[in-house]
């Protein structure tokens, strides 16, 4: 389903892993993290003028660690090109074996149109209709993702076209990331000094709240593993 809607957001590494296995299985964790995307802007050359833009890849340039990044953009180096490299708050979905990354690009307020508030009673309404065939029941990565879609009930108002919603899969569980906080997200972008040397990166402020992002973590998590109760003793 995802793949027919947004094809060119999975890297040709992450499709046949995505479509092929792991949708099925429950999510064990949720929580919000940082991801570190990596993006270059070309000069075009058009007879005495040069012309800037940005060349995104999708989930392709998505990276778990900084110094990642600066490995890919070493692998992507070409005269005339600048990288940049944002912190993006995202939602990472952990599995026993797999997990999955998930972020609302080009926007400057991630998840913010998200109904935060509804979406953990939509997640308490289809727990409820999980059998429960094990101890506690649990939601799919199928399921999960189902509530995130671009044409889910809960963007409101609907998601805006050139605000897409970024999948990457993993099929290994120990996907380290980052964690959220509070603290403002930061950006850098490259400066070349010798073809032979690395590239410098220069930090700066990235403007990005993160704020809906932790807060839309934090929701569906205490949905999802809800606080059990403590039965008073009887005296």
């Amino acid at each position: 389903m995802y793949q027919q809607l947004y094809p060119s957001l999975l890297g040709p590494s992450d499709s046949a892993k995505f479509t092929a296995s792991g949708l099925d299985l429950p999510v064990i964790k949720i929580k919000p993290v940082i991801a570190y995307y990596l993006h270059d802007r070309r000069n075009a050359w058009q007879y005495t003028t040069v012309t800037n833009y940005n060349v995104y890849l999708g989930a392709n340039s998505c990276f778990n660690r900084f110094q990642a990044a600066c490995h890919n953009a070493e692998l992507r180096r070409v005269q005339g090109t600048v990288f940049h490299i944002c912190e993006e708050p995202a939602l990472h979905l952990v599995g026993m074996n797999n997990s999955l990354l998930i972020l609302h690009m080009h926007t400057k307020s991630p998840f913010s149109g998200f109904d935060r508030a509804e979406v953990g009673y939509e997640i308490q309404r289809v727990l409820a209709a999980v059998p429960n065939i094990h101890e506690t029941p649990r939601l799919s990565f199928r399921q999960m993702i189902k509530l995130l879609l671009p044409d889910s009930k809960l963007w409101r108002p609907r998601l805006l076209r050139h605000e897409p919603i970024l999948f990457k899969y993993s099929a290994e569980k120990k996907t380290w990331h980052d964690d959220l906080k509070t603290s403002p997200l930061r950006q850098w972008q490259s400066s070349s000094f010798r073809a032979r040397e690395n590239l410098r990166w220069g930090e700066s402020p990235y403007p990005v709240d993160a704020s809906a992002v932790l807060d839309l973590a934090q929701t569906m998590a205490t949905a999802y593993f809800p606080t059990p109760k403590i039965e008073e003793r009887s005296s």
